[in-house]
């Protein structure tokens, strides 16, 4: 495996909010445990759950996960193939309900895979999935097909299969389908294997016959090349010089602070000079970072100075305290652009909003609510070497009155149609200008 290889797979799992682990170069992945091996690890697993986590039973009680955890330690036999164990380990700690708790396969499992992956990149929208680009130089379908069932098993029974081993906060059904945007190959070889082909079902934008396709598969390499679509921080503004638009894609700037200050200040002063009255920040698929990062914008935004976080969070103690607000702050009308990739930092900074009554929020609930926990450890099964990360602290935004198990609400809800995904068109975006002039 190269170098450029290990980076690109590095940077994905980064992207995608896998755990990143040290790279195993050339190390072989096992594939036979004992069923004690198995038991020692499961237990492993619990332990660091309820040893670490701060708030593990927020979202399912201690006799209900007594009940699943002894029925997946039931299911669990010496002679599971790696991703029959990783469906049992990964199920169980989804149900804990927190992104940053998980569990992902061997690292070099997908070193090692010769590949025979799904090859069409999907969006989800409600309880549907469309086609959105591919993988593929040979096989397609066409962009914002209506995907009705591959090799015969049907989205909704994919869906929900898949669904069950994404960890999220509050168990948000719409980040899952966030993350399954990007992780669908991966995680439908892991309960389907890796056909030679695949006969896909679909529907046309704008039409109700169905059709059928045989698709190949693509090997790993194709999918960790083209899974993240690369974002950066972008300030425009449009031709009528009356609206700037902010697009921020994460707040993960931990070591290199002056890039993201820069870019906020420096917009805000512009906004500034030239009298811009209204403002859409962009902060859809933010999927979090550094707190520090989004206070900065708060700074910007917020009517008065109000406190950050509900309580002294270790470095972050200060943010506790009202945040004072910058020159040049916004006096505008601001708009905020939402979806399920919301997470983590950005539910943060979302709820503060909300709560304040800051701007109008336009797109889809978000996958992150105003708390979160996070400062994961992570590490490797002892036996299966599957790679593990439990959360050890509590974040919240000094909110009251959210609800804890819900993301953060848009004021106008908007999805994207088929029809859209198929022209490329960001209907949000549009009808954000369209209520603006």
């Amino acid at each position: 495996m190269t170098k450029e290889s290990q980076k690109l797979i590095f940077t994905a799992y980064i992207l995608v909010g896998l755990a990143p682990f040290v790279l195993l170069q050339g190390k072989d992945v096992d594939t036979a445990f004992t069923l004690e091996q198995l038991q020692e690890d499961l237990q492993q697993m619990r332990r660091a759950m309820e040893g670490m986590h701060p708030a593990m039973y927020d979202y399912i009680s201690k006799e209900d996960f007594d009940v699943l955890f002894d029925q997946r330690f039931n299911e669990l036999n010496g002679s599971m193939e790696l991703e029959d164990a990783y469906r049992v380990f990964s199920m169980l700690m989804a149900r804990m309900g927190c992104m940053h708790s998980s569990v992902w396969m061997p690292l070099g499992y997908w070193n090692n895979l010769s590949g025979k992956l799904f090859p069409i990149k999907m969006r989800f929208v409600g309880e549907n999935a469309y086609a959105y680009r591919s993988y593929s130089e040979t096989d397609s379908l066409p962009a914002g097909a209506k995907i009705l069932s591959i090799n015969g098993k049907t989205m909704k029974e994919i869906l929900r299969d898949l669904k069950t081993v994404i960890s999220a906060d509050a168990r948000s059904d719409q980040y899952k389908k966030f993350r399954l945007g990007f992780r669908f190959p991966l995680i439908y070889s892991l309960f389907y294997g890796h056909p030679d082909s695949f006969d896909v079902v679909y529907q046309k934008p704008g039409e109700e016959t169905a059709r059928k396709a045989v698709i190949h598969p693509v090997p790993t390499n194709r999918i960790w090349k083209n899974m993240i679509e690369p974002r950066d921080l972008d300030f425009d503004i449009r031709n009528d010089k009356s609206t700037a638009i902010m697009t921020i894609p994460h707040f993960d700037y931990y070591r290199d602070h002056d890039k993201f200050f820069g870019f906020v200040d420096g917009s805000f002063a512009e906004i500034e000079k030239k009298g811009i009255k209204n403002l859409i920040i962009d902060l859809r698929r933010n999927n979090g970072g550094d707190p520090f990062c989004a206070v900065r914008l708060f700074a910007y935004l917020a009517p008065k100075p109000v406190p950050y976080f509900s309580k002294p969070y270790g470095r972050y103690a200060r943010l506790a305290e009202p945040v004072p607000l910058r020159e040049n702050h916004f006096k505008g009308k601001l708009y905020v652009l939402i979806d399920g990739g919301g997470a983590s930092t950005t539910g943060h900074l979302l709820g503060l909003l909300k709560y304040h009554k800051i701007g109008t929020m336009i797109g889809e609930e978000t996958g992150a609510t105003y708390i979160c926990h996070d400062a994961k450890n992570s590490f490797l099964l002892r036996h299966i070497r599957f790679q593990v990360s439990v959360a050890t602290g509590t974040f919240a935004s000094a909110v009251q009155g959210l609800p804890q198990d819900r993301g953060i609400l848009p004021d106008i809800r908007i999805s994207l149609a088929p029809q859209d995904i198929a022209a490329g068109k960001d209907t949000v975006l549009e009808h954000t200008l369209s209520l603006i002039h």
